[in-house]
């Protein structure tokens, strides 16, 4: 996919209304997203969001909460994803960015995509059209929250 302006602010308005906008030549404090950032200021500024690998217990439970999937007990972190699960789903939060909701029989659910728009919605870096997260630090469109 071609880096232009045009899918950096569609990219970029999916964060609307958050404070997570940050500019490439100078200190600021955390900007929201609205159209001004959108328009005037999009080539000068980026995103500062967290990665999945930041996912708390209490994010995952917000998220199935949302889901309206019960609360799981097991939360277990790997090396590349963060598992969150009961006996009847599994929640999967993998750093590279995208989160999977299974049926503990294997079925993907259709909720699948309303938990990644809630991630987003919490601030969390999700792959975008193909993107992945590293792709997206390549183009100069985020940075991601360190530890």
């Amino acid at each position: 996919m071609e880096n232009t302006a045009e899918k950096k602010a569609m990219f970029m308005a999916q964060y609307w209304g958050q404070r997570v906008v940050l500019f490439k030549d100078y200190h600021s404090d955390l900007m929201m997203v609205d159209y001004r950032i959108l328009t005037d200021d999009l080539e000068q500024s980026y995103l500062k969001i967290k990665s999945l690998s930041l996912i708390t217990k209490e994010d995952a439970k917000l998220i199935c909460g949302a889901l309206g999937l019960p609360g799981a007990e097991k939360f277990y972190v790997g090396e590349s994803l963060v598992t969150y699960k009961d006996d009847t789903y599994t929640v999967m939060f993998y750093y590279d960015g995208f989160v999977s909701v299974l049926k503990n029989d294997g079925l993907l659910l259709i909720e699948t995509k309303q938990a990644n728009d809630i991630a987003i919605s919490m601030g969390f870096a999700l792959q975008w059209m193909g993107l992945s997260v590293n792709k997206l630090i390549d183009c100069g469109w985020i940075k991601l929250e360190e530890a």
